[in-house]
């Protein structure tokens, strides 16, 4: 292991013991400051301890989840805008999780699921603070990721930018290395990024480098540089491929850069039966619920929509479904009647066929409710792949590579790429939504489900709908 690489994980453990410390600290504070909201008369530190012993338990719990999802990790607790959204959805599973272990532990005679919620509230927000106020305090100081990209190709330098662009990632771009026949020259470098003309110079040198992450171009994976990197495994770099880490560091897929054979690797859908029963079944409880729950605010909205505008009130059209399979989707209607009398053709931002209550409705994503209809119907998931329609694929497939794949499961009511990308209005925002897309379909799990929902509903609570 180099020097510097044994400094940067000193370093590294110190600061996960502390906010290790300073979460069992803030656990313990929540749950005093939910006693004393729940029992303002009573509490004392009889009543404390009493709870104390029962939710240790759950805490434990809480900790081995913030673990496993990276909560300890230096190089993503930078990136407070994505680690907040984890935050949130972790807690909602550790909750659960902690209201079956009071049922399971009889012998504490406690059951207080109000005051696991409550703790959780409080001990969400002020985890939540406590990370900010670390890296703000600590931000100088926190160790950062190093990275060398080996290989010049058009995929390394998309990476390559994109660590620039995201300066909180954790990950800081130091060195490009050239294959042997070098397209780039040191003036065109960013500033404090350094070029090796050769991965042998490199390799030569990266005992005084300081790299903690070596990034090895796809087009390399069968050249020698391999076994020359193969004898750095004993100091302990992190390896990894431009896709694999573009994949980590964007949330999303770099379609462009990709073969047939990584979507032959990477898209298994024999592991996800299980997965896919228990959505299925979750989809039609919860649309059936919600389409109970807003049949008053939708006779409202109708309403609301007749006196705005001429038109019925519901809307539909033509998508593109899983598999290829066609199907009417249903909206409440946003536009002025007859909006695309000269043809389909995609919203634009101020677009004036949007009418005063559906720009309304737009911002707040309430116009897509009766897809709760779709939904039930099994036409639709309650996560997925926007459903596009049939008339812009068939431009969409010819300009974009691979961009059938997204039917390969049932479309989304929300989606990843809805809650990470802007509204697509051109082929080149829909090769970036498919990006995400590819991402989800690939890696889709309740726990990236519940974390789309929740950033969802912070999209319509805070109008940021389109």
């Amino acid at each position: 292991m180099t020097e510097q690489n044994s400094h940067h994980q000193a370093n590294a453990i110190y600061y996960q013991v502390l906010l290790l410390l300073g979460d069992i600290l803030l656990l313990y504070l929540a749950l005093w400051g939910a006693l004393a909201l729940r029992y303002p008369s009573a509490i004392d530190w009889t009543l404390f301890l009493r709870h104390a012993q029962p939710f240790t338990v759950v805490y434990v719990i809480w900790l081995v989840l913030f673990y496993t999802n990276n909560f300890y990790n230096l190089t993503r607790v930078r990136d407070q805008f994505n680690i907040y959204f984890d935050l949130t959805r972790t807690l909602l599973v550790g909750t659960v999780i902690g209201v079956l272990v009071f049922y399971l532990l009889p012998a504490y005679d406690l059951t207080p699921k109000r005051l696991l919620v409550l703790d959780a509230g409080i001990f969400g927000v002020a985890l939540a603070l406590w990370r900010t106020w670390f890296v703000a305090i600590f931000r100088q100081v926190l160790p950062i990721n190093r990275v060398a990209i080996i290989g010049i190709s058009p995929g390394s330098l998309e990476l390559g930018r994109e660590i620039l662009a995201r300066p909180d990632s954790g990950y800081q771009l130091a060195i490009l290395v050239g294959d042997g026949e070098q397209t780039l020259t040191a003036p065109s470098l960013p500033v404090g990024v350094r070029l090796f003309n050769n991965p042998e110079e490199f390799i030569t040198s990266i005992q005084t480098l300081n790299i903690n992450t070596i990034i090895i171009a796809d087009h390399l994976a069968n050249t020698n540089v391999l076994g020359d990197l193969f004898r750095l495994l004993p100091l302990q770099f992190k390896f990894s491929t431009t896709t694999s880490f573009y994949e980590e560091l964007t949330s999303r897929v770099p379609v462009t850069q990709l073969t047939h054979g990584w979507f032959l690797s990477n898209l298994d859908e024999t592991t996800k039966h299980t997965y896919e029963l228990t959505k299925r079944f979750l989809d039609l409880i919860v649309s059936g619920f919600f389409l109970v729950v807003f049949a008053p605010i939708l006779f409202l909205i109708g309403v609301l929509i007749k006196s705005d505008s001429h038109g019925p009130v519901f809307y539909r059209q033509t998508r593109l479904g899983q598999r290829g399979k066609v199907f009417w989707v249903w909206k409440l209607r946003t536009m002025v009647q007859n909006a695309e009398s000269a043809g389909p053709q995609w919203s634009q931002s101020g677009d004036p066929r949007i009418t005063r209550i559906g720009r309304f409705l737009r911002k707040t994503r309430l116009d897509e409710i009766p897809q709760l209809i779709n939904v039930v119907r099994g036409e639709m998931s309650l996560v997925g792949p926007r459903p596009e329609r049939p008339e812009f694929i068939e431009k969409l497939a010819i300009e974009i590579p691979f961009y059938q794949t997204r039917h390969l499961i049932a479309p989304g009511m929300t989606g990843w790429a809805q809650v990470k990308f802007t509204y697509g209005a051109s082929v080149e925002d829909a090769l970036a939504k498919l990006q995400y897309d590819i991402y989800y379909i690939k890696r889709r799990s309740f726990s990236l489900d519940i974390s789309i929902w929740i950033r969802t509903i912070l999209i319509m609570l805070g109008l940021r709908g389109r």
